[in-house]
């Protein structure tokens, strides 16, 4: 660490995103940027100046510096935390130079848990079109990745309800034993107004007791047959309170 250079923590602080921008470049096109440096003594990234001196401790720097971003973007619980550091221009920004990564780059060369967490943050704060386009791109590449295509459904739930439904239906088919799938479907249908189906699936599942959420229904579609149909959701409510207590006599 003694090798990173204050100004480099002071670009950090300051313009974070293209700082990124610039470590994710370095780490993916590492060589042609060794290329460049050799024949630089200083650069300029997001408004910082930075005289190189060293260049080969400079460069390593930032090598380290990419690798720890790379590591942190790669882990799926920082998922969350990223979105709250993004902003919609910049995460349309990342979405776009991902993109465009995807369309180029050797399938070998990718890091697909990588893209798969930026597809996520993508679809919090980048546009519908665009974060929906990466994902369709990564999907096409892994179509077995279930939970990059789960994160697609969740995308398109609130937006296009009918698209969201076919993509879970396929989860369903791939993937009987696993209830999340079924309970998003049946959000879907709700949404859709399909109301006698969406109640028999959510019956099911609350029924096998595999699927744990304690939320399940306090979602907004559960909200809205509560409304529409409210005896039917008042026997949801009873019969998911009875299986816990089924459960909790176990233990």
């Amino acid at each position: 660490m003694d090798n990173i250079d204050s100004v480099v923590i002071l670009a950090i602080i300051s313009n974070a995103f293209w700082l990124i921008i610039f470590l994710v470049c370095i780490i993916f096109f590492r060589s042609e940027i060794r290329a460049l440096l050799n024949s630089l003594s200083s650069v300029s990234v997001a408004g910082s100046h930075f005289e190189l001196g060293d260049k080969s401790q400079t460069l390593k720097s930032y090598t380290i510096l990419s690798n720890i971003f790379l590591d942190l973007l790669s882990n799926s619980n920082n998922n969350e935390k990223f979105v709250d550091v993004f902003s919609e221009i910049n995460a349309q920004q990342l979405t776009k130079f991902t993109i465009k990564y995807l369309t180029e780059a050797p399938k070998e060369d990718i890091n697909f848990l990588l893209m798969r967490n930026v597809a996520y943050i993508a679809g919090w704060r980048a546009n519908l079109k665009d974060a929906l386009s990466l994902y369709q791109l990564l999907i096409d590449k892994v179509p077995t990745d279930w939970t990059l295509r789960h994160n697609m459904g969740i995308l398109l739930y609130e937006k296009n309800p009918s698209e969201a439904k076919k993509v879970y239906l396929d989860l369903m088919n791939e993937n009987p034993g696993v209830p999340v799938y079924k309970y998003n479907y049946a959000l879907c249908n709700i949404e859709l107004d399909n109301f006698d189906e969406g109640i028999a699936d959510l019956t099911s599942i609350i029924k096998a007791g595999r699927y744990s959420d304690p939320n399940m229904l306090t979602r907004s579609s559960i909200i809205k047959l509560s409304r529409i149909k409210p005896d039917e959701y008042k026997k949801l409510t009873v019969l998911m309170g009875e299986v816990q207590q089924r459960q909790q006599t176990k233990l």
